[in-house]
């Protein structure tokens, strides 16, 4: 979704900021600012989840993990 919307806002905007009265040739310089930002901001804010369990980027987030079901459920109904 977010890659469809970043797609439509510059379908839209560049045919309108690259003429010769507008920007020109810096017309893309707009997108590499938000390039830039969301790069800044994926290091600096985005926590690193590689080679961690589920529940320890649970933890990170603050979410609290999934309880453990303390005995098995059989879940069919046509086994008796």
């Amino acid at each position: 979704m977010a890659t469809w919307l970043g797609n439509l806002l510059v379908g839209v905007f560049y045919p309108t900021l690259s003429k010769d009265n507008a920007l020109g040739n810096y017309a893309f310089f707009i997108f590499v600012g938000f390039l830039i930002f969301y790069i800044l901001f994926t290091y600096f804010v985005v926590p690193e989840t590689a080679h961690k369990t589920s529940d320890e980027i649970q933890r990170e987030f603050n979410i609290e993990p999934a309880p453990v079901a303390e005995k098995e459920i059989n879940a069919d109904p046509w086994e008796k």
